[in-house]
């Protein structure tokens, strides 16, 4: 008796069919008397083909700078489909395929009257999709000059091409999966640049362990400059939990990179090991830490070598407001085959919370002993803490203001070896007070909500470099929806810092310069939308503003740094009448004192379903 290839194939995948969906045996063997009764010959049908495309016209008008503006026409033909393979469970296929004509014209003659024709696609193949072992292969072609949502003058084309699989056993005891991409771009500006990953991940928990494995590579290679870059790493985690009292958390890392620049060549590879086991007594507020930590470093550019350090810990909680911690660790260095120990014992006490008239203010305090010490130097320090907040808050209609006030001053004695090229001090003692003063302000509500902040900080040191530092943040977020058709959201933070020291002397006569830094930053995003706008059915507006800035000044004895600006403003208008999309956006943007704009106008007609 001949048997046709359904057949065969029903014959192969039956015991996976049955170990997928549980179906008896019996459906097993009527599906394989019914394909055994099929005539001679390939048996196949044709499955359905789901057939979707779109007929576009862009027109675009980008200009960077101060250059000649560009005029650009696109003619779009995109084809979709979706069917599959045999039947749904075997293999699932889809993809796209769009054509694209266009012409530029512009004042510079060296890009006026060009013309392109070029092709966009995506396929992707699902196998076993409902499975336990599913795969996907996927290939896809973009081109940034029918992509709307990209505002710069920056036209490149990617390829990328990826595979997965996945499998998980019937018991579920394990999972592992792996992946491999491949991308690559090219433009006439930046040339070819192309990107390989690689990501392999493996879990697995039984009784009261949990276990996973991860290995990730990224090779990248620069064309123009002939650069590479190479990133290889290996993650293991171990956690076991014996009882409520006891856990063990291990991890295991391996990292390797190489690179290969017009700077030079450079590579450096990383091993690191570390445990740390947690014991709580169930008789007493009691918990004891040990700890482990293997380094090993080995590179190019010299810092090669390695440590070993172990430490226990142990805390204390005599009731919700004192704690006692103490902690002891040993450090050992192979390149100078020196031992390093430190130890440390500490107490903290959080005071209870006292209300005046709906001002609440509670004190903390605190103090510790530390002693380090190695072959060549060693230090020993007492160090105490005392602080307070204040705090108030009211409520307005529907608002909710609050306002608080922190103090911490400390005082810290040390007493250690001087070595060449560190700092002095006179008597070690260290004083210092912090300061931080904060508003706040919420608005909840069923229509949206509202969150706003202004913090100042001010912390200043009074001995040794004197070293001053102050923060100014603001943060204001929220969304509101005026009526159903309009709303905006957004977030805006704003940050200045200063810090300002003396000059530091050195034990050798010299002294390090004084330090004057400043640093700005804002970044922010703002939108509006408005749908129905003019009272016209699927006429919808929207507005986007985002904002990131940032500077930095330092003091004359460092290199400055560059200042750095970000904005972005795009504005967009889509009406939609059936299947006809159209849709009309003007941005600009600056980036590194570069300016573009972008004004695109985009008319689409989807076919198909």
């Amino acid at each position: 008796m001949r048997r046709s290839p359904v057949c065969l194939l029903l014959c192969m995948l039956a015991p996976t069919l049955h170990a997928q969906t549980g179906a008896a045996p019996e459906s097993a063997r009527a599906a394989l008397a019914a394909a055994t009764d099929e005539p001679a010959g390939p048996g196949w049908t044709l499955p359905p083909l789901l057939l979707n495309g779109t007929l576009g016209l862009d027109l675009r008008s980008d200009r960077q700078d101060l250059a000649p503006a560009r005029q650009q026409r696109l003619f779009t033909a995109t084809l979709g489909g979706a069917t599959y393979l045999y039947a749904p469970w075997l293999a699932v296929l889809n993809g796209t395929v769009g054509l694209t004509r266009g012409t530029v014209h512009s004042t510079d003659p060296e890009v006026a009257g060009e013309s392109s024709q070029f092709v966009t696609g995506k396929l992707q193949l699902s196998m076993f999709p409902r499975s336990r072992f599913p795969a996907e292969l996927r290939y896809e072609v973009s081109d940034s000059r029918v992509d709307a949502s990209l505002g710069s003058g920056l036209d490149y084309r990617s390829r990328t091409f990826g595979v997965t699989q996945r499998y998980r056993p019937a018991d579920g005891e394990f999972s592992v999966s792996a992946s491999y991409e491949r991308r690559v771009q090219d433009s006439p500006d930046f040339g070819q640049d192309s990107q390989d990953s690689l990501l392999a991940d493996f879990s697995s928990r039984w009784k009261r362990h949990q276990f996973s494995a991860s290995l990730s590579r990224s090779m990248n290679r620069r064309g123009s400059t002939g650069e590479e870059t190479d990133f290889l790493s290996l993650i293991g985690r171990h956690s076991a939990t014996w009882a409520p009292a006891l856990s063990l958390e291990s991890t295991v890392n391996w990292v390797h990179t190489g690179d290969q620049l017009i700077a030079g060549d450079r590579s450096l590879t990383m091993a690191q090991a570390s445990s740390l086991a947690v014991w709580r007594s169930e008789a007493m507020p009691l918990t004891l830490t040990g700890s482990v930590r293997a380094l090993s470093v080995q590179g190019d550019g010299g810092g090669a070598g390695g440590n070993l350090a172990a430490g226990v810990g142990a805390t204390y909680e005599f009731n919700r407001s004192l704690r006692l911690n103490a902690s002891l660790t040993a450090t050992r260095f192979d390149g100078q085959t020196a031992l390093s120990s430190v130890g440390a014992l500490s107490g903290a006490y959080q005071g209870d919370q006292r209300d005046w008239g709906g001002v609440q203010w509670s004190w903390n305090g605190s103090a510790s002993l530390g002693a380090a010490r190695t072959d060549a130097r060693s230090e020993t320090g007492l160090s105490t803490q005392l602080g307070h907040l204040l705090s108030r808050a009211w409520v307005t209609g529907v608002s909710t203001w609050s306002v608080s006030l922190s103090q911490n001053a400390s005082v810290a004695l040390a007493n250690r070896t001087q070595q060449p090229n560190e700092p002095t001090s006179a008597d070690g003692l260290t004083r210092a007070l912090t300061q931080t003063l904060a508003f706040s302000w919420s608005l909840p509500g069923t229509q949206g909500n509202a969150f706003g902040r202004l913090s100042l900080a001010d912390a200043r040191q009074y001995d040794a470099e004197q070293a001053h530092f102050r923060l100014f943040n603001f943060q204001l977020s929220g969304t509101h929806e005026l009526d159903r058709r309009r709303s905006w959201t957004g977030d805006l933070t704003l940050q200045r810092a200063a810090q300002q020291s003396l000059p530091i002397p050195l034990a050798e006569g010299t002294a390090l310069p004084a330090l004057h830094e400043t640093h700005q930053s804002a970044s922010g995003e703002l939108t509006w939308r408005h749908l129905a706008m003019f009272d016209v059915p699927r006429l919808n507006f929207s507005s986007r503003l985002r904002l990131a800035l940032n500077s930095q000044l330092q003091t004359e004895a460092l290199v400055p740094l560059p200042q750095r600006e970000t904005l972005a403003w795009e504005n967009r208008l889509d009406y939609r009448v059936g299947r006809l999309d159209s849709s009309l956006s003007l941005r600009w943007s600056r980036v590194d004192q570069r300016r573009f704009t972008l004004l695109m106008w985009r008319l689409q007609r989807s076919f198909g379903g």
